[in-house]
């Protein structure tokens, strides 16, 4: 699996950083897909919380394990929310205190009762609660209008809580 960025410390991979990003030597610029409009991830649940930026990193602040870390996704998974997000950020939302639900079929992912919420540069707010209240077998609620992305975001976003929860555990 080929990583996008490197180390704990990162910054955000938009386009008027011009390709200035801390990638691994083995991992061309040209093959990502840059942030537009967007930063960030928080997942949050309780006490437990999930930042993903947009160079692929993540941070947790406890794992499966019981402690926190930091890790990032290959640049599959990566470009791929990457792709979703430049053109969900963009894209109208709903009206205030509405959502569209579907059914997560997600898995342990998203489930729980986790909020998402995307730090954007296209709304007022700065950051849109994306996905809420989400449990697995049940229904989940996004704010995003373009019904087929939101699901396809909610599936990738699903894996970066799973990596994330258990990458740590599994280094030995």
């Amino acid at each position: 699996m080929t990583a996008v960025g490197c180390g704990a410390a990162s910054q955000s991979a938009s386009k008027d950083q011009g390709g200035q990003t801390p990638l691994l030597p083995d991992v061309n610029p040209a093959n990502l897909i840059y942030a537009d409009g967007w930063s960030q991830y928080t997942f949050s649940s309780g006490n437990l919380k999930i930042i993903l930026d947009s160079l692929g990193h993540f941070l947790i602040n406890i794992n499966s394990c019981g402690v926190g870390d930091s890790g990032v996704i290959s640049v599959t998974d990566y470009n791929e929310i990457a792709t979703l997000s430049n053109s969900l950020s963009k894209a109208p939302l709903l009206p205030a205190q509405k959502c569209f639900t579907f059914p997560y079929q997600g898995g342990r992912g998203l489930g729980n009762g986790w909020i998402v919420e995307m730090k954007t540069d296209t709304t007022p707010e700065k950051t849109i609660k994306v996905f809420d209240g989400i449990v697995p077998g049940e229904d989940m609620c996004s704010v995003f209008t373009d019904q087929e992305a939101a699901k396809k975001l909610a599936t990738a976003l699903s894996k970066v809580m799973n990596l994330a929860s258990t990458q740590t555990c599994n280094r030995g």
